[in-house]
C-alpha cells in the first residue's frame, strides 16, 4: 500500500511539472520579432551601413570611411564589427567610434577580402537589448581610381557585409 501511494505521490509531481511547462511553453512571447521576417536566432544584426565621405576626392585629399551596424537581442548575446579598407589607400586612422574597443587598423590577410587589407576587428563584444556600433576612419590615397571599403562581419550566419566604393580623381 505505500508503494502505491508513493508512486501516486511521484506520478502527481510528474504530471505537476509537466504542467507547468507547457503552459510555460504556450504562454511564450507572442510578441512580433525584433528581426527580419523569418529570423529564427535570439540574436541578430538587423540593419548596417557604410560609406565614404565624400565619396569622390582627388589624390592625397582625406575622405572618411563610416561604418555601422544595429543589433538586436532579448539575452545577452555576442556580436563582432569589422571594417574592411583597400589595401592600396593609406593606413586608416580611428577617428570616433560608438560602442566598440580602441584598437587600430591593422594590414592582415582577412579571408571575406580575398587578401591583405586593412582590417579593424573589435573582436567578440556583448550586448543585449538594441545596439548600435559605429566607426570612423580617416585615410587618403595616391593614386587615382576606385578603392573598396566594406562594413560587417564573417562572424555571423549568413556573412554580413555592407560595401561601397570609393573614387579618387586625378
Amino acid at each position: 500500500m505505500k508503494t502505491v501511494h508513493r508512486l501516486c505521490i511521484v506520478l502527481a509531481v510528474v504530471m505537476l511539472i509537466a504542467t507547468t511547462y507547457l503552459g510555460s511553453a504556450c504562454a511564450a512571447n507572442k510578441e512580433k520579432p525584433h528581426g527580419k521576417p523569418g529570423t529564427v536566432q535570439p540574436e541578430w544584426i538587423y540593419s548596417g551601413n557604410f560609406y565614404f565621405s565624400p565619396d569622390t576626392v582627388s589624390r592625397n585629399q582625406y575622405t572618411y570611411p563610416y561604418g555601422e551596424l544595429f543589433g538586436y537581442s532579448p539575452f545577452t548575446a555576442d556580436a563582432k564589427f569589422e571594417m574592411l579598407i583597400d589595401p592600396n589607400l593609406n593606413q586608416p586612422a580611428v577617428v570616433s567610434q560608438t560602442n566598440l574597443p580602441a584598437y587600430a587598423f591593422r594590414y592582415e590577410y582577412v579571408p571575406a577580402w580575398g587578401g591583405n587589407c586593412w582590417h579593424y576587428n573589435s573582436g567578440v563584444l556583448w550586448y543585449s537589448g538594441n545596439r548600435e556600433w559605429n566607426l570612423t576612419a580617416r585615410t587618403y590615397g595616391t593614386i587615382s581610381g576606385y578603392y573598396d571599403g566594406a562594413c560587417g562581419s564573417d562572424y555571423y550566419i549568413p556573412d554580413l557585409w555592407y560595401i561601397n566604393v570609393l573614387h579618387i580623381t586625378l
